[in-house]
C-alpha cells in the first residue's frame, strides 16, 4: 500500500504520450507538404518542357510557312508576323547578309521566333513559351552560261554584230558570248562561222561544255526545268498565248509571256519588248526587232535583219524533252546580243527561290 503523495511509475509516463502524439503529426505534415511541393514542382517542370516543345514546333511551321511563301527577292531587312497558326503567334525576320553580285546569289538568315500563348501555364505569373529558330538561304533565279546559250549550235554568216559575254550592266563577271556543244544538231561544229572575223567575245570568248547537243541538255548549268514550264506550270505567266494575237500593248512592268506555238513564231519590230519571252517551239526574228531580258526558245532561233537580244538568250531547250531541235542560224544582218545581268534579273527575279542551305538550320540563334 502506497502512501499518499507518491507518484505512480505509470502515471509519469502517461504525460509524455501528448508531445509524441503532436510531434508525430508535425513531422507527417512536414511529410505531406513536401510531397505535395514536389508533385508541384514537377508539374510545373513538366509542363514548362511541353511549352517549350509546343514553341520550337509553331517557330519551325512558321519558318517553313514564311519560306514556302516567298515569290519576290527578299529586301536587306524585313520583319512581319504570322497570327494565323494555331497555339499563339511567330515573329520571322529576314535580314540579307550578302547581296548578289560577283557571280555569287544574296545570301539571307531568316529567324522564326514563336510565342506559344495557348500552352497550360502553371499560375498566371509563369511566362508564355517563347523558341527561336533561324536558317540560312540562297536567293537564286536561273543562270545564264552565256550571252547566247545554243544547245543545238549556231551557224554564223559574216563577221558584223556582237556576241559579247561582258555584262553590260557592269555588275556581274562577264560570261561566254556564247556557249554551244562541240558538235551541233546538224553535225558541224558547235559555233559554226563563215566568212568574216569570229564575232564572240567573253571569258571565254565560246565555251564548249559538253560534246553533244543532248549531253549539254542535260548539263547542270542549264538549270531550267523546261518540261515543269511547258507541261506542269512551273511558271506562272502574264500572257498565254499561241501567236502574236493578244500581245502585249506595253512592257513596263516586265511581263512575262508564254507563246505555246505549232508552227514556227515569227515576230517583227512591232513586238519589241522587254521581259521574259518564253517560245514552245521555233522562233523567227525579223527586221529590227529588240529585246531587253531573257528569251527562252524550245527549238531554233532563225534571224534575218537587224536582232538585238539585251540580257540572256537560250535555244534548243526542247532536248530536255527527248525532242530533235535544229541549229539556230544568224543570216544576214547585224546581230548584237549581249549579256546583260540587270536585265536577266528584272525578267527573272519573281520567278527565282529562297532555297534553303544544307547544315545551315540553327535552333540557339541568339535573341535581344
Amino acid at each position: 500500500m502506497m502512501k499518499d503523495g507518491s507518484s505512480s511509475p505509470i502515471g509519469n509516463r502517461r504525460g509524455a504520450t501528448l508531445p509524441l502524439v503532436i510531434l508525430f503529426l508535425v513531422l507527417l505534415s512536414m511529410s505531406a507538404l513536401g510531397g505535395i511541393s514536389r508533385v508541384a514542382t514537377e508539374r510545373r517542370t513538366g509542363g514548362n518542357i511541353r511549352a517549350e516543345v509546343d514553341a520550337f514546333t509553331l517557330a519551325q511551321a512558321g519558318l517553313d510557312r514564311y519560306l514556302s511563301t516567298v515569290t519576290d527577292p527578299p529586301p536587306a531587312s524585313l520583319d512581319t508576323t504570322i497570327t494565323d497558326v494555331f497555339g499563339g503567334n511567330v515573329s520571322v525576320s529576314v535580314r540579307r547578309l550578302r547581296d548578289i553580285g560577283s557571280g555569287v546569289p544574296a545570301l539571307y538568315v531568316v529567324r522564326a521566333t514563336a510565342t506559344h500563348t495557348a500552352a497550360r501555364r502553371y499560375d498566371a505569373r509563369t511566362p508564355a513559351a517563347v523558341r527561336s529558330v533561324a536558317q540560312f538561304a540562297l536567293w537564286e533565279t536561273m543562270r545564264v552560261p552565256g550571252a547566247w546559250t545554243a544547245l543545238g549550235g549556231i551557224n554564223k554568216s559574216g563577221g558584223s554584230g556582237t556576241l559579247a559575254g561582258a555584262d553590260q550592266c557592269g555588275v556581274e563577271p562577264p560570261v561566254s558570248g556564247v556557249a554551244v556543244p562541240i558538235t551541233a544538231a546538224d553535225g558541224g561544229p558547235g559555233y559554226d562561222h563563215a566568212g568574216g572575223t569570229s564575232v564572240p567575245t567573253g571569258i571565254p570568248p565560246i565555251s564548249y561544255p559538253d560534246p553533244t547537243p543532248q549531253e549539254f541538255a542535260n548539263n547542270p548549268l542549264i538549270n531550267i526545268d523546261w518540261d515543269g514550264i511547258v507541261n506542269g506550270g512551273a511558271m506562272t505567266f502574264d500572257y498565254n498565248l499561241t501567236s502574236t494575237t493578244g500581245w502585249p500593248a506595253s512592257f513596263a512592268s516586265w511581263p512575262s509571256i508564254y507563246v505555246n506555238n505549232i508552227a514556227e513564231l515569227s515576230l517583227s519590230p512591232v513586238q519589241s519588248g522587254s521581259g521574259l519571252l518564253v517560245v514552245r517551239r521555233d522562233l523567227k526574228l525579223d527586221g529590227a526587232f529588240s529585246w531587253n531580258g531573257v528569251i527562252l526558245v524550245g527549238g531554233k532561233l532563225t534571224s534575218s535583219g537587224t536582232t538585238n537580244v539585251y540580257g540572256g538568250l537560250i535555244t534548243g531547250l526542247n532536248l530536255k524533252l527527248g525532242e530533235v531541235v535544229g541549229t539556230s542560224d544568224l543570216g544576214n544582218g547585224t546581230k548584237f546580243i549581249q549579256y546583260n545581268s540587270c536585265f536577266v534579273n528584272d525578267a527573272l527575279d519573281r520567278f527565282g527561290t529562297l532555297n534553303v542551305l544544307r547544315n545551315a538550320w540553327v535552333d540557339n540563334w541568339p535573341i535581344y
